[in-house]
């Protein structure tokens, strides 16, 4: 079964320069055909946001203490610069997470990869469809007659390109996680990938031994 790793832990193999824990779950994966999520309008930009971010945090600390005057103005100084480090460690963490792990589908099943909170797994037979989602999730929702609740957005932090619709009396198989836990599945499962178009038209194949055994009743 799919699962994201522990940020925290991704952080500090980073630093020390070990195995990532991400690296040893992609190989648990099934072989298949990959799609890499780390190309997203959010996800390639993060780090370096967070990192132009933290230039503000010098002269809010200098602020905080001219204004307030507190006893030990190191300390504010040092709780602020921890707060700017956290965010550096998560924003290094969860980019190399996404980057590391893609979505992984095969003749049997599509893994979700590309979150550092989702994981899941869905057999072939329990994808109806796959479509594109152009825009905003709310707009394609509001263009398709598709009620919000009837959605789950599998990917945190790049807004989802593509959604797949589950056969609600298909549902065995399907595992959901949200930080290792068991999440009810929903109708429409929203994702994001770097190349949506190719997830796409795969996802919607049927199984193979679902063709193999349509292939013997027409013969």
């Amino acid at each position: 079964m799919p699962r994201t790793p522990s940020l925290r832990r991704e952080c500090l193999a980073i630093l020390l320069r070990r195995p990532r824990p991400s690296a040893a779950l992609v190989a648990s994966h099934p072989p298949g055909q990959r799609f890499t999520t780390a190309n997203g309008p959010v996800t390639s930009v993060l780090l370096p946001v967070v990192l132009v971010g933290l230039m503000g945090d010098v002269p809010l600390s200098l602020v905080i203490v001219a204004l307030c005057h507190p006893t030990h103005p190191w300390l504010v100084h040092a709780l602020i610069a921890a707060f700017g480090l956290y965010a550096v460690g998560w924003a290094l963490a969860a980019r190399s997470v996404v980057a590391a792990v893609p979505h992984v589908i095969d003749d049997h099943q599509l893994w979700i990869g590309g979150s550092i909170r989702h994981s899941g797994k869905l057999p072939r037979g329990a994808m109806v469809r796959a479509v594109p989602v152009q825009g905003s999730r709310h707009a394609w929702a509001a263009t398709q007659g598709v009620a919000m609740r009837d959605t789950l957005r599998m990917s945190e932090l790049d807004p989802p390109n593509l959604a797949i619709e589950l056969d609600a009396g298909a549902m065995t198989g399907v595992e959901l996680l949200r930080n290792g836990k068991p999440l009810p599945p929903r109708r429409w499962l929203l994702l994001y990938a770097d190349h949506p178009s190719e997830l796409v038209r795969l996802a919607t194949r049927k199984d193979a031994t679902a063709l193999a055994g349509e292939a013997a009743t027409i013969s």
